[in-house]
Formats: C-alpha cells, structure tokens, sequence
C-alpha cells in the first residue's frame, strides 16, 4: 500500500546501559478516515514522499505495518 508523508521528525534513542545514541525518524501518515498516525523509520523521509507500508510482524507476535526500504 503506498501512502503519502505528511510530517516527519528526528527522534534520538539511547541505550540506557551502553549510553549509544541512534538517530531515527517519526513518520506520519493519514488514514481514510482522518486520523494520523506514524511509523518508526530509519531512512530519513520529508512530508509529500510516497512510501510503501508492508506487513510486518513485531517482536511481540503482532502483527503490524513497515515501511519498505528502498535500495
């Protein structure tokens, strides 16, 4: 399913034991509906991209949405 971004911002993690920061992106996205939601992502994204979402299983079993890396 391909879906349009419209807002995308930089969120910092840190390993609470090693201290190691990585850098990831929030994507958001609106549904049919109205209602925004957003994805984790890696790649940096900007608003108006087209990205297609792929099913995904989480760690915990559930099943999930994924943005499709592009090469």
């Amino acid at each position: 399913m391909e879906m349009q971004v419209v807002s995308v911002s930089e969120v910092e993690f840190k390993d609470s034991k090693s201290g190691e920061s990585r850098l990831m992106y929030k994507v958001y996205f609106i549904d049919d509906s109205g209602n925004v939601g957003y994805l984790y992502s890696v790649e940096q994204h900007v608003s108006g991209d087209v990205v297609t979402l792929i099913p995904a299983v989480n760690k915990e079993g559930r099943l999930t949405l994924k943005i499709k890396r592009t090469v």
